[in-house]
């Protein structure tokens, strides 16, 4: 269970998303992720924050401790994914509802070691979370 933010961010402009992400960087770090993990986190966090910005003009960011690591959440109120396009959406390589490389989605789904979608009309809610260690990497 994640516990309550330890951060949290408002994601409106490219220049909220630049600060959110130097700062997640600076957590992760902090927290003893190893250089590899804190990229392949930052690199997940930053597909959320883009696809909040991109598909619903912004939303919001929070940051969350688990007991083995972090959970970074990112908000939105925009129109929520088409319940037939989430197949497409979150697994088919290339796919897009806007004029992207429609690679997010699948690109958190390689590198987190869990991601969680939650979407309605009004919004949208993506949960990206990395351990210290990969899960390749316990026993």
């Amino acid at each position: 269970l994640a516990g309550p933010p330890v951060k949290v961010w408002p994601v409106t402009t490219l220049e909220e998303i630049g600060t959110t992400r130097r700062e997640l960087a600076v957590f992760a770090e902090g927290y003893g992720f190893s250089n590899d993990r804190v990229n392949t986190f930052i690199s997940c966090a930053v597909e959320a924050l883009a696809n909040a910005y991109k598909h619903a003009g912004g939303g919001s960011a929070s940051l969350h401790r688990t007991p083995t690591g972090l959970v970074f959440v990112v908000t939105d109120s925009g129109p929520g994914i088409d319940a037939l396009a989430l197949p497409d959406v979150a697994l088919v390589k290339g796919y897009s509802t806007a004029a992207s490389l429609g690679m997010g989605y699948t690109l958190m789904l390689a590198f987190a070691d869990r991601v969680y979608l939650a979407t309605a009309p009004g919004g949208t809610t993506v949960a990206v979370e990395m351990g210290l260690e990969s899960p390749g990497d316990a026993g």
